[in-house]
């Protein structure tokens, strides 16, 4: 189920990023453990359900953060390190400004988001009776966006017409991140 999840996320991410108007690449592990965020000039980076993330990654993406780059990640990003081993401390936390028990089993499996997530110098864009669920925070000369959930039920909610609010999200996201698309369409009332 969980392996089902995780391509369900990812479609979820590539719709939602689709229907922002947005174009990407998809770039390995490997690349990423190489410094290529920083060596290629990518200026945004998504890590969509990437619960798993090795020392070198981490290392690599705080480096991306700090000199300028804006990560956006979904719930509980490296909770795991590259051999699905639960860490004992979540890294990033500095980066995203959250302070977060270790992650569980359970709350992987749930895919719920992280209901214990407390701020450590982050904003909340949007807060939720459950708590935050949209963080914002400053690291170095970059940005970090935190989803305190996963986009697995978003192409189901897209196709049933009940996506509207995350996009909207989302696009809060993008925005504060100064990231648009090249090319708007508007209809003739100036509507996107």
């Amino acid at each position: 189920p969980t392996f089902d999840r995780f391509n369900e996320n990812r479609d979820g991410w590539v719709k939602i990023l689709k229907d922002s108007g947005l174009q990407f690449d998809f770039i390995a592990y490997s690349a990423v453990e190489s410094g290529e965020l920083v060596s290629k000039g990518y200026k945004t980076f998504v890590l969509p359900m990437s619960v798993a993330l090795s020392d070198r990654e981490i290392g690599a993406i705080r480096e991306f953060v700090s000199r300028g780059g804006t990560v956006i990640a979904d719930a509980m990003p490296g909770i795991m390190d590259e051999h699905c081993t639960f860490r004992a401390v979540r890294p990033l936390q500095d980066v995203f400004g959250i302070a977060a028990m270790p992650g569980t089993r359970e709350a992987l499996i749930k895919a719920a988001g992280d209901p214990g997530l407390n701020l450590a110098g982050a904003n909340a864009l949007v807060q939720e009776s459950r708590g935050p669920l949209l963080l914002s925070h400053s690291f170095g000369k970059g940005r970090a966006y935190l989803l305190n959930r996963f986009l697995c039920e978003y192409p189901a909610e897209r196709v049933e017409g009940r996506a509207a609010p995350l996009l909207d999200r989302l696009l809060l996201v993008l925005k504060d991140a100064g990231l648009r698309p090249k090319v708007t369409v508007s209809g003739p009332g100036g509507e996107l």
